[in-house]
């Protein structure tokens, strides 16, 4: 017969695994969503190059602007799987893949801290706030492998430090130095594991470690690279702290946590306090390894956030240990009764369990509507659609546009998979290829700076410009700069992006060919039949709103986000151009109906508070204006152009002290730009007077 204590062991250890599929669930859906991140596609290209060659290369092969470069590839390995796994399964294959590698990874982490019964509950809600904290990690790219080589180092030096398996670690080393450039995790984790435990192992078993050590020192030289190869995170490091890029301020990865919004980054800083806490609950047994090593991977995930990972699976080792080895433990067992206890774990594991279970229903009902097939998508498994140029490349590809392409930087990756080798880009997310004198002439061309594009295009020798993205307000100016400009002729428009092409002597026919003509031009009309009476998001139809209006076509850009509005009337993005269209007009009264609807449906989008600006400022309300101007760069804190149009109103309002403030900003933020430099020297001037 079966008694108390092995009742309640039943019941807690049932309702355990519940969770733990839960939380696995959780996990293994949140690494299947459908391919969205640019970097895969080149990751994939330059797979089937090594597949096709039989070596990595060793110069850039990709870009115009940096073609024979030195290129040390640091994840040839990981390249050449995804590629075979991607060829042999598709897409689908390849999230599959990648899942089973947060998976295994995840798990390699629960079995490092669940060490016997008493700490079984314990173990499940710290690796929760693990998972949940790494959420804004989960994507598909080499550094899933990093995670999964760095779980398999902390569980061998955390739960075999004093057998054999210490010389696993060379081993994974060895594929690790050849998968991610985050190779360098090993031996670090294995050197703080050196110092920190070197009192407590025996003689024997520390030369053990000692000698892992050096071989996994050793095999960070067996890389296409060799020296070089072992020796680049360091590289990259020292670039990052001395001439760190200028595009490191636009992605997102590389921001710092605080950066980020709560949502993305709230569990993160939640495990960061409980970690914290555990330590101090536990001084007087407190584990300096552990201690070191948290301040270590703390210091190195609040730089950049996609560090973070590293940190939170560290943190989990770290805080399932000390709150295992609490100095009080036995205390709460004499102030709580056991079925208090009990019931408590119980509750906590079914909560973790319906939290799971909820996120993961929310993951599976995720769905955008595709105009283009009349259907909806799950936004898991497949690849993306509406985020690629893919039909803008299918047109550079079929009319054989000129090489020598300008592209921005968020599709350079792609463009690289559809294109190469016939055609090169201008940039991609290699950052450490180029350098900042590059991206400063890369941000003049993307944002128009008149007095320099025209050289920097010729520079280049750019004939083919392809557009694509986010048009407002990112590349608003250059289009309405190469529209007007009769150098380029626009031959591409769709929701997808924009072409242009330079009219030379060797293109000209051609050019003269493809030219889109705006009088003719036949608005996207979506069949509302085939939506019914589904909600979905009208991007395509509002995105071509948006470029038409930039074009200068404002009759077709106000028809086009009447169409969008008709598919979802609180479109703010729709609301928001035509606000622009008839403030263009100098219809003061159906501009502000727009602005105000876009206000009602978006108050915080840029485009809704550009817009709100200029009317402002066109009905001479001040007030109004500068308080707009406040909010935009309130919000939008990384927005140059707001803090530059906030000075030039300041300005114009005679506050010249403010003026300099906004516009020293603007120009901290764009130290590309020609135009706010100049600005900020004449505003200078005035105040120094005569």
């Amino acid at each position: 017969m079966l008694n108390d204590s092995k009742i309640k062991y039943f019941i807690e250890y049932s309702l355990g695994i519940l969770a733990l599929i839960g939380i696995f669930l959780f996990l293994q859906l949140g690494m299947s969503g459908e391919l969205y991140d640019p970097d895969i596609w080149l990751h994939l290209k330059t797979g089937e190059y090594i597949m096709q060659h039989g070596a990595a290369p060793q110069t850039d092969i990709y870009s115009a602007s940096v073609n024979g470069k030195e290129w040390i590839n640091h994840s040839s390995l990981t390249q050449v799987i995804f590629y075979a796994v991607f060829n042999l399964a598709g897409a689908d294959g390849l999230i599959f893949f990648s899942a089973i590698l947060m998976l295994l990874a995840f798990l390699l982490l629960f079995l490092g801290i669940y060490k016997n019964r008493s700490v079984f509950t314990l173990s499940i809600v710290v690796l929760t706030l693990t998972i949940f904290a790494s959420k804004i990690r989960f994507n598909i790219r080499p550094e899933n492998f990093s995670v999964l080589f760095f779980c398999a180092f902390l569980f061998i030096l955390t739960r075999q430090i004093n057998k054999k398996w210490v010389f696993f670690l060379p081993l994974i080393q060895l594929a690790w130095v050849n998968c991610h450039g985050f190779f360098v995790l090993g031996p670090l984790l294995v050197g703080l594991f050196l110092i920190g435990e070197r009192s407590k192992m025996q003689e024997k078993a520390y030369r053990n470690l000692m000698l892992a050590f050096l071989l996994t020192m050793l095999v960070c030289l067996v890389n296409p690279y060799g020296i070089k190869g072992a020796l680049y995170p360091l590289t990259v490091v020292s670039k990052t702290i001395f001439s760190s890029p200028a595009i490191n301020n636009k992605i997102i990865e590389l921001f710092p946590p605080w950066r980020l919004s709560f949502s993305q980054v709230g569990a993160y800083y939640t495990l960061l306090i409980v970690s914290f806490a555990s330590f101090l609950f536990n001084l007087r047994k407190i584990n300096f390894t552990y201690l070191f090593s948290w301040l270590v991977f703390l210091a190195v995930s609040f730089n950049i956030n996609r560090n973070i990972i590293f940190f939170n699976c560290l943190a989990c080792i770290a805080t399932a240990d000390n709150f295992s080895r609490m100095d009080f433990k036995e205390s709460i067992s004499k102030l709580f009764p056991d079925r208090l206890i009990f019931l408590l774990k119980c509750l906590i594991l079914a909560f973790i369990t319906v939290v799971s279970v909820k996120y993961s229903l929310s993951l599976l009902d995720d769905s955008y509507y595709i105009f283009s097939e009349n259907r909806v998508k799950s936004s898991l498994l497949g690849e993306a659609r509406g985020i690629y140029p893919d039909k803008a490349v299918d047109f550079l590809l079929k009319n054989k546009l000129p090489d020598n392409l300008f592209n921005v930087f968020s599709h350079g990756s792609y463009l690289i998979y559809r294109l190469a080798p016939g055609n090169h880009v201008f940039v991609d997310g290699r950052t450490e290829l180029y350098n900042n004198d590059f991206f400063r002439d890369y941000y003049r061309i993307f944002n128009a700076d008149k007095p320099t594009i025209d050289g920097l295009l010729r520079q280049y020798k750019i004939n083919t410009i392809l557009l694509s993205g986010n048009f407002y307000p990112d590349l608003e100016e250059l289009i309405k700069y190469l529209s007007q400009n009769k150098d380029w002729s626009l031959v591409y428009l769709n929701d997808d992006g924009l072409i242009f092409m330079r009219p030379t002597a060797e293109n000209k026919a051609l050019a003269a060919k493809l030219r889109v003509d705006l009088d003719k031009w036949e608005i996207s009309r979506a069949d509302l039949k085939q939506i019914n009476l589904q909600h979905v998001d009208p991007a395509p139809y509002s995105k071509l709103a948006q470029m038409l209006y930039a074009l200068g076509a404002d009759e077709k850009a106000r028809m086009q986000a009447k169409e969008a509005l008709d598919i979802l009337p609180s479109n703010a993005a729709a609301c928001a151009v035509l606000g622009k269209i008839y403030l263009h007009q100098g219809d003061l009264s159906q501009a502000y109906q727009y602005l105000r609807l876009a206000s009602i449906y978006a108050p915080d989008r840029l485009s809704t508070l550009s817009g709100l600006s200029d009317y402002y400022l066109q009905i001479k309300d001040n007030k109004n204006a500068e308080k707009i101007f406040k909010k935009i760069v309130k919000i939008h804190l990384r927005y140059a152009k707001g803090y530059y149009r906030l000075g030039i109103y300041y300005e114009n309002s005679g506050d010249l002290k403010n003026a300099i403030k906004y516009l020293r900003k603007a120009v901290e933020l764009a130290p590309y730009s020609t135009e706010y430099p100049d600005k900020l020297k004449d505003v200078a001037a005035k105040i120094k007077g005569p």
